[in-house]
């Protein structure tokens, strides 16, 4: 991959870091929590690793770098309230949906300068409508009008008004057992029992072959990366939280 580009890419972010920073200082923790992986396709974050395409980038920040200040700090939200660990109790389609309306009716609230965009109005107008159907808007009650009262060519409009980055990353690990603490106001109001079905729990470690020990090692420390960037976040959350108050 071409080096100039990923340089150019990287100097990019840390000019949406300082963009996003200089607004939100009490975020900063947050805001400048990744690390940075160039990549083939466009945006996913896991929580930890952000990936980009460094063409995608340039581009997109020469068009209207709003664009990418506000999808850049879209996928910190989504850390910042445990999407991606909360994932795995939900439908995808749905839940991918609702936590990106959750986060950006958050961005509208803040109605920042650096990332307002022409889209503005319309994606108010949605998020309107869905307010006075379910009030609060969470991710959890987001999801829940979504799953029961939409239809899927509705839901397939709300996607393309409200999508950022890919959230495929978000279900690679079912186990993990999600946090039922409370973040901010009512986001995890919500949350099922956080019971975790974690099949490594009751796992035997007698006898099998190579390739199946070294298949479920990679997967137990897959969960445990996992796990440890949920408490980070978590611990991050709190702290933001604590610093709103005080």
């Amino acid at each position: 991959m071409d080096r100039e580009l990923i340089e150019i890419s990287e100097e990019i972010f840390q000019n949406i870091i300082s963009r996003l920073t200089l607004h939100l200082r009490f975020m900063d923790i947050a805001i400048d929590r990744y690390e940075f992986i160039p990549d083939t396709f466009s945006f996913e974050c896991d929580g930890r690793f952000f990936h980009y395409n460094p063409i995608t980038v340039i581009q997109t920040f020469k068009n209207d770098p709003n664009k990418l200040t506000r999808g850049y700090f879209h996928t910190v939200l989504h850390s910042i309230f445990q999407h991606p660990f909360l994932a795995g109790q939900y439908n995808q389609s749905c839940w991918d949906i609702a936590c990106d309306i959750a986060v950006e009716n958050l961005i509208l609230e803040f109605d920042l300068d650096c990332m307002r965009l022409d889209t503005d109005i319309d994606q108010k107008k949605q998020i309107d409508k869905i307010r006075e159907a379910v009030g609060l808007l969470t991710a959890q009650k987001i999801y829940h009008y979504l799953k029961d009262e939409l239809t899927g060519d509705e839901r397939k409009l709300l996607k393309q008004a409200f999508q950022f980055d890919d959230h495929t990353s978000w279900y690679q690990i079912r186990q993990v057992e999600s946090s039922s603490e409370q973040l901010f106001g009512d986001e995890t109001h919500d949350n099922p029992s956080k019971a975790t079905n974690n099949r490594f729990d009751k796992a035997s470690h007698d006898g099998g072959s190579a390739d199946g020990q070294k298949e479920a090692s990679d997967e137990e420390a897959l969960i445990e990366q996992m796990k440890n960037t949920m408490k980070d976040w978590q611990d991050i959350s709190e702290k933001i939280e604590l610093d709103l108050e005080t």
